[in-house]
């Protein structure tokens, strides 16, 4: 549990792999858009990509363009905590349930 709460600190770490896992390859700013929050800064978002990326949950491609070029995805180890996040979503909606 504290391997899994160390990895998944920071406020937009599980919507970044929600997103991921929703639309499979994004570029920078169509996860910046994705959040549709003014608070979520450039400097915020790259953090947490760059320790998503040394935790090995997803994956960075720099292609060698002009303008240069970025796609973000879901390794196989971030594609393997896509069963755990249902069950989050899952247990988020019971709960909705329960307090309403």
């Amino acid at each position: 549990m504290v391997t899994t709460q160390r990895i998944m600190a920071g406020k937009w770490k599980l919507s970044i792999i929600w997103f991921l896992a929703e639309h499979e390859v994004m570029r920078f700013n169509e996860l910046k858009a994705a959040f549709e929050d003014p608070t979520l800064t450039q400097k915020m978002l790259t953090q947490h990509l760059k320790d998503l990326q040394q935790d090995q949950l997803i994956t960075r491609t720099a292609y060698s363009t002009v303008p240069p070029k970025v796609e973000y995805r879901l390794s196989d180890l971030g594609q393997s905590f896509i069963p755990v996040m249902r069950q989050m979503e899952a247990w988020g909606k019971t709960y909705q349930q329960a307090i309403d």
